[in-house]
């Protein structure tokens, strides 16, 4: 809850920024688009509003699969590309070191806002209604306990140009994420707007001009050529 109110604080809000389009997807075990790029930032919040953990149907943390959607994403518009990855940082489902390449060749940095505990927690199972029905356990019988992986988030940040923020270390993340947005040039790009200026003046004056170099000569002149 904390960080999605750092997200808003940071990137809602025409007064906060210059026009940048963001867009939003979301993962556990599998990756979504919830949102595509958009200047719209107000529905982008509702919708982030929506999103809250277990939500999704497929179990686990997929940050391989979320980049790659990501990517894909960017890969349609033009501009300084950057992705921000919220996450506890423990990935369960595949490796990222394929997609940072890729990340990396196409000059799209990754910023990462940690949200997680090195001390780890147990991770939920619920049924097909989504009620609570206990914790994930090995083949022991034991709880297992996620831990966040901060060290390997930050080398994804380093690898592409990016930021790490920890979230829980960050008096001021909602600043550190805004400043993500400087020098990012999406709205000189695809964003541009056109603004028609009315040159209507000139035509006029010419008009105006004419009659009074009408009205100015001879009527007997006026009239022969008239003839």
């Amino acid at each position: 809850e904390r960080a999605k109110l750092e997200l808003k604080d940071a990137f809602v809000g025409a007064e906060r920024h210059d026009p940048v389009r963001l867009g939003l997807v979301t993962f556990s075990g599998k990756a979504y688009l919830q949102c595509p790029m958009t200047l719209d930032n107000d529905a982008l919040a509702y919708i982030l509003e929506s999103v809250i953990p277990g939500s999704l149907p497929y179990p686990g943390t997929d940050i391989s699969s979320a980049l790659e959607v990501a990517r894909s994403l960017l890969d349609k518009i033009a501009g300084v590309k950057h992705i921000l990855l919220v996450t506890d940082g423990e990935d369960l489902e595949g490796d990222p070191k394929d997609e940072i390449k890729a990340l990396s060749k196409d000059a799209i940095k990754v910023s990462v806002l940690w949200v997680g505990s090195t001390a780890g927690e147990p991770i939920p199972l619920k049924d097909e209604n989504g009620a609570f029905i206990g914790y994930v356990k090995d083949n022991e019988g034991n709880t297992v306990i996620s831990k966040a992986r901060p060290d390997d988030l930050a080398a994804i940040a380093k690898a592409t140009q990016g930021v790490f923020i920890a979230l829980k270390d960050s008096p001021d993340s909602a600043a550190r994420l805004r400043g993500l947005l400087q020098g990012h040039g999406a709205n000189k790009d695809k964003d541009k707007r056109i603004v028609l200026e009315n040159r209507f003046q000139i035509p006029l004056a010419m008009g105006l001009l004419l009659l009074a170099l009408e009205l100015a000569l001879p009527e007997r002149r006026r009239s022969k050529e008239g003839l």
